[in-house]
């Protein structure tokens, strides 16, 4: 026999240490979580009803113009032709319309 309480043959009168418990700090996780969840959804609630919206406007479709020099730009001989005074003035109506739409965005 040994004068150590642990080493002992018959241990079953030594002390034992007892597990820790689980329980507690689990049910304690999850109620954080839970609370943090609803802080964040009430948050996101109240920010997206306060916060002003941007009223996205659809831009409006380019004037024919522009749409004729889409038209024409993947054609040879356009500038050499009799259209070439249409197409002078289609090219100012498309630069006017550019510079109106930038000037427009800021």
């Amino acid at each position: 026999m040994s004068h150590l309480p642990l080493l002992r043959k018959d241990a079953h009168h030594a002390p034992r240490l007892q597990s820790p418990r689980r329980g507690p700090q689990i049910c304690f996780c999850v109620v954080v979580l839970l609370l943090f969840g609803a802080v964040v959804a009430w948050a996101d609630m109240v920010l997206d009803s306060t916060l002003p919206v941007r009223n996205v406007t659809a831009t409006p479709p380019p004037p024919e113009a522009v749409q004729r020099l889409r038209a024409a730009a993947g054609v040879r001989g356009v500038l050499d032709g009799a259209h070439r005074a249409t197409v002078e003035e289609d090219l100012l109506a498309s630069v006017a319309w550019l510079l109106e739409r930038s000037l427009a965005a800021r």
